[in-house]
């Protein structure tokens, strides 16, 4: 069964990543999700990707420049990755600065209107766990100042997330053995970050 956490603390603390809704996602029940993506005009983008170097090759981008960001949406901010901590950072216009969901490791990080606000949401593979470390996705709602997770943690499952053809699909895939286990897209409804469309691999 999927079980959802939940807790009112907000991202604006200085070195916390507080949570304001986590999703535990068991293998055999990832399908129970299926909807309709929220509607909206945004079109997802990919800020940066190391991911499938890191997995396939475990290459970490020590070497890689920091990557800042502006956005039109949010033009007095400066989002930041840094490859010394692979932790994003952002800057407001009074120099306050907040992490998303620190020290755990950002492989890519996508823009996408999740919540069909019309504005774009962070959306980043991640590597965290405790004693065995998996692949999972967390969003950050600047907008709304909400940070949001989807962990898979039965089976030895690893979520990650793509751009293909416009749309962000996450994967749920076997971490120890490979192959995919299902694909969907990524939303957040009713306050929840859910896998909806999902195709189950065959």
């Amino acid at each position: 069964m999927i079980r959802f956490a939940s807790a009112k603390s907000k991202l604006r603390v200085v070195v916390a990543a507080a949570v304001s809704s986590v999703a535990i996602i068991s293998v055999g029940c990832y399908a129970e999700y299926k909807s309709i993506v929220p509607s909206t005009t945004y079109v997802p983008s990919e800020w940066f990707n190391f991911y499938t170097a890191y997995k396939t090759a475990n290459e970490w981008p020590w070497d890689s420049p920091d990557l800042d960001l502006k956005l039109e949406e949010f033009p007095e901010d400066v989002f930041c990755w840094a490859p010394t901590t692979l932790d994003v950072t952002v800057t407001d216009k009074n120099g306050t600065k907040s992490v998303f969901y620190q020290l755990c490791p950002k492989w890519n990080v996508f823009l996408a209107d999740l919540n069909g606000d019309g504005l774009p949401e962070l959306c980043a593979t991640i590597s965290a766990g405790f004693g065995v470390t998996s692949e999972n996705i967390a969003v950050y709602d600047y907008s709304g100042d909400n940070v949001y997770a989807l962990w898979a943690l039965d089976a030895g499952g690893d979520l990650s997330l793509s751009l293909e053809k416009g749309r962000l699909i996450a994967t749920l895939s076997h971490a120890r053995v490979g192959g995919v286990i299902s694909v969907g897209e990524l939303a957040i409804i009713d306050g929840e970050l859910v896998i909806v469309n999902i195709r189950n691999s065959t």
